[in-house]
């Protein structure tokens, strides 16, 4: 439309008409060519003091004043449309917003919004609204764009759009069936208090340098597939409704979920968390984590379960060997299935990374204080002792849920684990105890070193008859008889013929022998029972 000829103010609309919405007049034909010459003029554009409707032909004449570039997009310098409504239809397409652009307060009618548009400088969409079905597709959002109590209809997608240095929905409603396709959030992006109807779905969606979903409100059937969280991800105190899903997944290090909450039917499906992830006090009804079942590389990696209800969690093909559990509830109800990779699993015994951390921190005070002098850590450091009873109850339901799923093998590592907690816990005399308990038999699960202990008997017993317990001289192999048959009764031995030490060994290994024997039993039928 050429600025030396008059418009044509017949094609325009008449003042007094109405917006299709039936809310607000739209723009009479006077006020409308000033915007058009104005903008024509210098590329700005201020629609501010005129809160009218603007529909999608308006739109399309103001388009077509503002003046394009060499690849023929149109470049509107500083434009305020704040406050403005838009009716149905309404989209921009193929601008470039170079200046501010504000759409603060701004009404979108049904399936308005933006298609191939670039804001270069900052954009503010506070408190506006869009309709249903709003689109965003192939946008870029270049400098920090502000959709702070923005409320999004159904079914607004953003589709393949691109928002650059730091972008802000804090406190924005998002009703039913939101879709968020192939989007890229580069630099710090944060969802703080928003809410999601049900259906929201992130598919592709890239979160740059962080993410903040603290406190979001996520309905059902929230899905989240093949999205990325770089650098950082909190959904601290976020809830998510029944049937949430994260399918193929990335997070970054320093991802958390500390405090959320999550209805029935949450899985974690085929996700890789680098370091781990936190999920310290979480609640859920029904939580399902589960890695790959091929490669090692494919196991979901956690990072805490500290204070967390684990009575209806399901953990499958899982690495938890940085994972803390300490305050978790309910362990004896946690379910383990497929491959699960706990600390020393593949060593002597499987163990928790809670007892781990222990001995790091006691382990100097453990060999001078535990071995050295007849004191137990604790006796310096109370809390030590705290801790090492917080993790024996971990390991006393871990075992209690293994024994009642028919895992012998990892239900006799967590009660190796609960027995070397209760040692460094007790008091001098039950730790003096549990240490003969661990150093004859490795509590009752360790068949080669109760082996080993008896025949140390026998042999010290023998040694000892030879040279201090008969009257005559023996030979070693008599006293090896002598022994070995006293410790299972199998001979009553001519007491005459032994010297009062002799009388003195005997009966103690009488007494000693039933005693290692009976350990020995007991090993071997934890072996056979693995």
């Amino acid at each position: 439309m050429g600025l030396s000829r008059p418009m044509d103010i017949s094609a325009m609309h008449i003042d007094g008409t109405t917006s299709p919405e039936n809310t607000l007049p739209v723009f009479s034909a006077e006020p409308w060519v000033w915007v058009l010459w104005q903008v024509a003029g210098g590329g700005n554009c201020d629609l501010s003091q005129y809160p009218h409707v603007v529909t999608s032909e308006m739109l399309s004449e103001l388009l077509a004043v503002i003046p394009q570039n060499g690849r023929g997009w149109r470049v509107l310098q500083d434009a305020n449309f704040s406050s403005v409504t838009f009716a149905s239809g309404t989209v921009f397409e193929k601008v470039i917003f170079a200046g501010r652009a504000d759409f603060s307060q701004a009404i979108f009618g049904a399936e308005g919004g933006f298609e191939q548009v670039r804001f270069e400088n900052k954009a503010d969409f506070n408190d506006a609204v869009f309709a249903d079905q709003a689109v965003f597709a192939r946008t870029v959002f270049w400098d920090g764009t502000s959709f702070e109590g923005v409320r999004f209809g159904k079914g607004t997608s953003f589709d393949d759009v691109s928002f650059g240095n730091g972008t802000s929905f804090n406190g924005a409603v998002f009703e039913d069936g939101i879709g968020f396709f192939d989007t890229t959030f580069e630099d710090g992006t944060s969802f703080f208090s928003a809410s999601f109807g049900d259906g929201v779905l992130f598919f592709g969606a890239v979160f740059g340098n962080g993410a903040d979903f603290s406190g979001v409100k996520f309905g059902r059937n929230a899905r989240l597939l093949e999205t990325s969280f770089e650098n950082g991800t909190s959904f601290f105190a976020a809830s998510f409704g029944e049937n949430t899903s994260f399918e193929e997944t990335s997070f970054a290090a320093g991802t958390s979920f500390r405090e959320a909450l999550f209805d029935t039917g949450a899985r974690f499906r085929w996700n890789r968390f680098e370091n781990g992830a936190d999920f310290t006090a979480v609640r859920c009804e029904d939580l399902v984590f589960e890695g790959r079942t091929k490669e090692e590389t494919g196991l979901l990696q956690l990072s805490s379960l500290s204070g967390m209800d684990l009575g209806q969690v399901v953990l499958c093909q899982v690495d938890v060997q940085t994972c803390r559990f300490i305050g978790a509830k309910n362990l004896d109800r946690l379910s383990l299935s497929g491959k699960v990779v706990l600390p020393g699993a593949h060593k002597r015994r499987a163990f928790l990374f809670d007892e781990m951390e222990w001995r790091r921190k006691t382990r100097f005070f453990r060999f001078f204080l535990g071995l050295v002098l007849p004191l137990s850590p604790s006796f310096l450091f109370p809390r030590w002792r705290e801790d090492a009873v917080e993790i024996g109850t971990l390991y006393r339901e871990l075992r209690k849920g293994q024994e009642e799923a028919l895992n012998e093998v990892l239900a006799a590592d967590f009660y190796y684990g609960e027995m070397e907690m209760r040692r460094w816990s007790a008091a001098w005399g039950t730790r003096f105890v549990t240490t003969f308990y661990w150093l004859l038999s490795g509590y009752g699960v360790r068949p080669l070193r109760a082996c080993v202990a008896l025949v140390c008997l026998w042999l010290s017993g023998a040694l000892l008859l030879q040279n201090w317990g008969f009257v005559e001289s023996h030979s070693f192999t008599d006293a090896w008889t002598i022994a070995v048959s006293a410790t299972v009764y199998l001979v009553d031995f001519e007491t005459e013929e032994l010297t009062i030490p002799g009388r003195n060994m005997l009966a103690g290994l009488r007494l000693l022998g039933p005693v290692a024997c009976l350990l020995v039993a007991l090993a071997l039928r934890g072996r056979v029972k693995r």
